[in-house]
């Protein structure tokens, strides 16, 4: 049986690196940037899937004043002001957090830090616990249960430091790093340390001493007159600098392990990764959902059936909900949706149903007609009475958007979480029940932005007519394309040689590396600006 894990995440520390490490660019349609939260997210996704953790929290600062200033009013004085751009991001993290159910830990007056090394030492399951931290001051935690994991490169690169990792990296204890960084301070945090004392220098001090108070006690003996001469002058800076460095373990939190556990609802956390576009980030959490809850939301009943067994129904019907399972083009199975229940049919009942598919009173609607319509004409079916087209409707209210997914519309227009199903029948399934639904609350959405008229005159009359241009497809001379191969080809053989002529020399052109040598070296050309190569 494996051990348990917990994981105990800086969120402040996360969702700065993650801020700077992707472009402000990444933001949803309606212009809500959210690089940063998308990179946590990304990150958090990474740990859960890599680590497996039974437990998971997360802690942030709050306030700009902690107990350290007391101590030293100056700490973190010079560092700059969180930039427009991150600070809203910081509540959407939040909000996403808590869709997942990871709890959230924040105390007036302490850092996310000393909330994290208060519940890394009251977690007593024999869990084994991963800090999450950019921070070197979160070494000193770091026991034979407790590893720091920090990223090295933007969110990506991780590297877990245990006794051994931190000893091989820095050549000291975790019991050593308050006096590490008393000794050379710390920028980030305007801890000032000793001026003329780097890591180097501190390192060495330390492994001969042991700590900072046996380097005082030792100073008249250590080499180096500057060295000894500030370490003299600057003592209470530096004692001050290491308080300033220490992670305070009795934080006021109610840090609940309970509480942590690992879980959440899947329809819950859909609606929030829908909001903000995250789709490509809720495919691996749902990649990471047990099949269980996958099939927790909405799926409608399915029934096998047979035209006979339907026509009675289909002949009063007014509206029918419409889809088909198809592989290369061809049609597998028939879905009709009257109201709730999906019932199926065998593909060779399309024959039968030809009269209700061409029947332009029988209104249709479907969540993606065109590929439905491109497949029936390979059965000389033509599709009439297209009603409604749930795609192609969302297109027009959101058009910046890269994919329409059934989840995600189901969740933001009819607050409905369907079932995340495998199985490509049970999908049709919930397209054909979701795009009946979908009908009444989209139809409302385009009135309201003045679009319905645009819907029902432009777009939903070219979805039959560009299937029918892919049916068709266009006509080429393959004749003339292949002389033209050939013109191409003789091209590029004349510059080819020019090429080797002007460079004296033949190379691999296709090759950046060695194209810059013979531009930049051989040529002596100058580049505009420096570049990879």
């Amino acid at each position: 049986m494996s051990k348990k894990k917990t994981i105990l995440i800086d969120g402040n520390s996360l969702l700065y690196r993650a801020f700077f490490a992707l472009p402000t660019t990444l933001s949803t349609s309606e212009g809500v940037i959210t690089n940063a939260v998308y990179g946590f997210l990304s990150m958090l996704i990474k740990l859960i899937k890599d680590q497996n953790p039974n437990c998971l929290a997360v802690a942030f600062d709050k306030g700009i004043v902690t107990f350290r200033h007391d101590t030293f009013a100056d700490y973190k004085a010079h560092r700059p002001e969180t930039p427009d751009e991150l600070r809203p991001q910081f509540d959407l993290i939040k909000e996403v957090l808590a869709s997942l159910d990871i709890p959230i830990y924040e105390k007036e007056g302490y850092e996310a830090d000393d909330i994290l090394a208060t519940a890394a030492r009251q977690v007593e399951d024999g869990s084994d616990v991963f800090v999450v931290t950019s921070d070197k001051d979160a070494f000193q935690l770091i026991d034979d249960h407790i590893k720091v994991l920090t990223t090295r490169k933007g969110i990506s690169d991780i590297v877990i430091y245990d006794k051994e990792r931190l000893y091989e990296r820095y050549g000291i204890t975790p019991e050593q790093m308050p006096d590490m960084l008393g000794l050379k301070g710390d920028p980030s945090d305007n801890i000032p340390g000793v001026p003329g004392v780097g890591e180097k220098t501190a390192t060495k001090l330390i492994q001969k001493y042991g700590s900072m108070e046996k380097i005082y006690d030792n100073v008249d003996n250590i080499k180096g007159d500057k060295l000894k001469e500030n370490l003299r002058n600057f003592k209470e800076q530096a004692e001050v600098s290491k308080e300033l460095a220490k992670l305070h373990f009795e934080t006021p939190v109610d840090f609940d392990l309970n509480e942590c556990k690992v879980h959440w609802d899947l329809g819950k956390a859909q609606e929030t990764f829908s909001k903000y576009e995250f789709n490509t980030l809720f495919e691996r959490l749902r990649e990471l959902t047990p099949e269980a809850e996958k099939e927790a939301g909405f799926k409608p009943a399915i029934k096998q059936s047979t035209f006979s067994e339907l026509k009675t129904e289909l002949d009063k019907a007014k509206t029918l909900g419409l889809d088909f399972l198809i592989s290369d083009d061809e049609i597998k199975s028939i879905l009709l949706c009257f109201d709730e229940d999906v019932f199926v049919l065998d593909a060779k009942e399309l024959e039968p149903l030809k009269p209700y598919l061409e029947n332009e009173s029988l209104k249709k609607t479907s969540f993606s007609a065109k590929q439905m319509i491109f497949a029936l004409r390979f059965n000389d079916i033509y599709l009439r009475g297209l009603a409604f087209d749930a795609e192609v409707a969302a297109y027009l209210l959101e058009p910046t958007k890269a994919n329409y997914e059934v989840p995600e519309l189901a969740q933001k227009y009819i607050k409905t979480s369907v079932a995340i199903l495998d199985d490509e029948l049970e999908q049709a399934a919930v397209r054909s029940n979701v795009a009946l639904k979908l009908q009444e609350e989209l139809d409302k959405h385009l009135k309201e932005k003045g679009l319905k008229k645009v819907y029902e005159e432009l777009e939903l009359p070219l979805v039959p007519i560009l299937a029918a241009m892919e049916y068709r497809g266009v006509g080429i001379d393959v004749r003339v394309l292949k002389e033209f191969s050939k013109e191409l080809a003789q091209l590029i053989a004349k510059l080819e040689e020019d090429i080797y002529r002007l460079a004296d020399e033949e190379f691999n052109i296709a090759s950046p590396a060695q194209l810059s040598k013979i531009l930049f070296e051989n040529l002596g050309l100058k580049p505009i600006k420096k570049t990879k190569t």
